[in-house]
């Protein structure tokens, strides 16, 4: 039986997540269960009163083309070990995209542990941050280092009293820059310091003249400081970047890499979400073989205004895409920044 759990049965999973999810800290998971759990869903697969396959997901707003909505991240997507390659993550998968479907949701995203195993049901990944200027700062010579003015801004760990004004300096530079983004707001960073606390990490401000420069999230394992999000004010690239650096003198330190897949759910409402500041009209013949209320004859239109969705008579379309081939194409044309963990 394929079901949601109720709010009192979610903590009975926890051993699948352990066994599946082994890489994952004792702190990282006590996170987990004791905060995220409180407003997800868990869809679970259910024989003789054992959960063989779970997945969970995890109730995001998404801020797309100016416009929130609320969709769901996909994660800790696990079977337990003696029921693999039965068909049963397969049924369970198919199950939970076409009941987001039925509720409208737009779309939704996941890091996959296996990108092929998600390929098949229509998942494709998409481009996210310019992670480049992070990996230059990695590469910089000292002198080079210095030449970026480092004495110019003070770095230190951010306090929850602060909350209110990183959420307006996160916001106003994600919007400036970004399609598609997870807003920002105190509910947001005040998981977000549980659960890098339970990473032995923290979030890090950059002040120059008193005024936010840059914020940075980071984890930490043994002397291995992984950065998983930095956002800074036009202009302070250089500067903000070598500080980070000069903060964990003789550290590894490494950028996450988040490799976010995303699948469309409903084409219908997303069609009517999309704004493009190079203006196109696609008229299209869709195949979903996974959801198929999809399927059909759409001409999509959208410019920096607005868009929509139509359907048209075969005779009008000019190409056949896949649900994945249109999902390419789509969201190929949005800048997006999703650097959630979970």
């Amino acid at each position: 039986m394929v079901r949601y759990l109720e709010q009192q049965e979610k903590g009975k999973t926890r051993s699948l997540y352990e066994a599946c999810f082994p890489e994952d800290s004792q702190s990282f998971i006590d996170y987990y269960y004791q905060n995220k759990t409180k407003d997800n869903k868990i869809l679970v697969m259910e024989e003789e009163e054992e959960f063989q396959v779970m997945m969970h997901l995890n109730p995001f707003p998404v801020h797309i083309c100016r416009e929130n909505i609320t969709t769901d991240y996909m994660v800790a997507v696990a079977t337990k070990e003696n029921v693999r390659r039965q068909g049963k993550m397969a049924e369970v998968m198919v199950w939970g995209l076409a009941d987001l479907a039925r509720q409208r949701k737009p779309f939704t995203f996941l890091i996959p542990e296996n990108p092929r195993v998600y390929q098949s049901y229509g998942f494709v990944h998409v481009s996210g941050p310019d992670l480049s200027a992070y990996e230059r700062m990695l590469d910089r010579t000292e002198r080079e280092r210095k030449a970026a003015g480092i004495a110019e801004y003070s770095i230190r760990r951010a306090n929850k009293k602060e909350i209110g004004r990183i959420c307006e300096f996160v916001n106003e530079v994600l919007e400036t820059r970004y399609d598609i983004f997870i807003p920002r707001n105190p509910d947001y960073y005040n998981r977000l310091m549980l659960e890098l606390e339970s990473q032995d990490g923290a979030v890090i401000l950059a002040e120059k003249e008193q005024r936010l420069a840059g914020v940075l999230t980071y984890g930490r394992d043994e002397n291995r400081i992984e950065i998983q999000e930095v956002l800074f004010a036009d202009g302070c690239e250089d500067g903000f970047l070598t500080a980070v650096e000069e903060l964990f003198p003789h550290k590894d330190i490494q950028v996450s890499a988040m490799n976010f897949m995303v699948r469309i759910l409903d084409l219908k409402v997303l069609g009517l979400l999309l704004k493009s500041e190079e203006p196109f009209s696609l008229k299209v013949e869709v195949q979903d073989d996974v959801i198929p209320e999809n399927n059909g004859c759409f001409e999509i239109k959208a410019d920096r205004e607005g868009s929509g969705i139509r359907t048209i008579s075969p005779s009008e379309v000019g190409i056949r895409m896949e649900m994945a081939q249109l999902t390419e194409y789509l969201f190929g044309k949005l800048r997006i920044f999703l650097r959630e963990w979970v």
